[in-house]
């Protein structure tokens, strides 16, 4: 809804909780199905989608690249106190 927009002319607020409400569970209900199907013993992950996944396969190669020389300095992994 655009920041102008007036209640009961530009939008209906009813309908627009009603859409919130059922995108939400929809949403609810695949991540829910998802994360039971990664605990199934037949599930093995396969390769990210270049076409829908373009974000985390740069994010995974970036965190890969600056975490790799941290963990082998000095040919063992380089740990430091946090405390």
């Amino acid at each position: 809804v655009h920041k102008d927009a007036v209640e009961g002319v530009d939008y209906d607020l009813a309908e627009l909780t009603h859409v919130w409400t059922e995108t939400n569970d929809q949403d609810r209900r695949i991540v829910e199905e998802n994360a039971l199907g990664i605990l199934s013993p037949a599930y093995e992950p396969g390769p990210y989608s270049e076409l829908h996944e373009g974000g985390v396969i740069q994010f995974v190669e970036w965190y890969a690249s600056f975490i790799g020389p941290r963990l082998t300095e000095g040919g063992r992994p380089a740990l430091r106190s946090v405390a």
